[in-house]
């Protein structure tokens, strides 16, 4: 308070200011005529002018008594400081006047903090031992113990004295007390998910990738798992049929390689639905702890193979429009889960012709409709 107000030194008004601000009760100023002069001290004067001392009063109870902030045991005396310190001037940033008065709206994002630290989960039931096991930490209680682990931590201690005493038949048994016991440390399972359907022959002259950044930023904030079935990719395993993989988090390297393999000649879009039917109720039906997931499907919708086409290399004869029926239905069973915890967004592709097999297949999924080719998006791609 001295410095910004300009004083080489801090009075008594300045500590009580300072103290008024933090919300301190400050030392109650000695009224005039009260025989209390501040320039002597407390005390009283007899007729010879004399000065006896004022006994002191009681010490408050700090439970009971409400005195002033000054007699509370451990109160700090402000004592009279130095010369104040002047502080630095500087310049303060006034903007270049341009930009939108929201900055939150055009922030970067930001990467996650601590990626490799374990989340902190928040279901209120204790933690699944379905996890994979990363080691064994000192047991709490006598779920998923580590039994080999448990009898090494014992065998450790076996010649030590206390232990032997416990051995009173001389059989050599193997004695395990309560500090022995060890369990699985258990990754925890992910609580969101995301499914990506990615249908390669809808890829030509657009490049995707940042229709699914929105996506893809909320699965790794999210430390979401992530699961991609792939349709229409020249390296599929079998050319009429979809291929799909689970991973972790988006950070896993297949990821990237699924988003840029090149574009085959079939679409099985019927078949990668209906096995994304199965990936999805498997997910919510195991995985307990499953609050929330997306479904976003990145396609035409011109399916060319039927879903009950065979394992061979060719196609039993025209299939007309059966593969695009088949995979409508197959996306109505999807759509049939309901939108409790699952979200189902079908990306445009804005192919010429049919350009209305998207909405239909939106409508079948239960989800919505986003624009995903651009005129930017296609700009740079050959």
């Amino acid at each position: 308070m001295a410095v910004f107000g300009g004083d080489d030194s801090c009075g008594a008004e300045r500590v009580d200011e300072a103290a008024r601000l933090i919300g301190v009760a400050a030392r109650p100023p000695v009224p005039p005529g009260s025989g209390l002069p501040a320039d002597r001290g407390p005390g009283t004067h007899d007729g010879d002018g004399e000065r006896r001392p004022v006994p002191e009063p009681a010490k408050p109870d700090p439970v009971t008594d409400d005195g002033p902030a000054d007699r509370m045991p451990g109160a700090a005396v402000a004592v009279p400081a130095g010369p104040a310190e002047a502080l630095d001037t500087f310049a303060a940033d006034a903007g270049d006047g341009v930009g939108s008065p929201f900055p939150e709206d055009d922030a970067r994002f930001l990467r996650e903090f601590a990626p490799l630290r374990i989340p902190w989960q928040r279901r209120p039931e204790p933690s699944s031992a379905r996890g994979p096991v990363i080691g064994v930490r000192s047991a709490t209680t006598l779920r998923d113990l580590a039994f080999v682990a448990t009898a090494i931590e014992a065998a450790k201690h076996q010649n030590l004295p206390g232990r032997r005493a416990l051995r009173t038949d001389g059989d050599g048994r193997l004695v395990v007390l309560p500090g022995d016991f060890r369990s699985y440390a258990r990754l925890p399972v992910a609580e969101r998910m995301l499914v990506l359907l990615l249908d390669h022959t809808c890829r030509r002259g657009w490049d995707w990738p940042p229709a699914l950044a929105p996506y893809l930023q909320w699965a790794y904030t999210g430390r979401a798992s992530i699961c991609v079935v792939e349709v229409g990719s020249r390296d599929a395993a079998h050319e009429l049929k979809a291929d799909h993989f689970v991973a972790r988090s988006v950070l896993d390297p297949r990821v990237g390689r699924a988003l840029h393999r090149p574009a085959g000649r079939s679409s099985p879009l019927a078949h990668g639905l209906a096995m994304t039917d199965q990936l999805l109720r498997r997910a919510f039906q195991q995985r307990s702890n499953l609050v929330e997931a997306w479904l976003v499907v990145v396609s035409d919708g011109r399916g060319n193979v039927p879903l009950d086409t065979g394992t061979g290399d060719r196609l039993p004869g025209p299939v007309r429009r059966t593969g695009i029926e088949d995979a409508l239905s197959a996306a109505g069973r999807i759509g049939a889960m309901g939108r409790m915890r699952l979200h189902s967004v079908v990306v445009d592709a804005a192919r010429q012709p049919y350009p209305d097999l998207t909405f239909l297949l939106a409508d079948a999924l239960g989800g919505v409709t986003v624009a995903g080719r651009t005129a930017r998006g296609v700009a740079g791609v050959r």
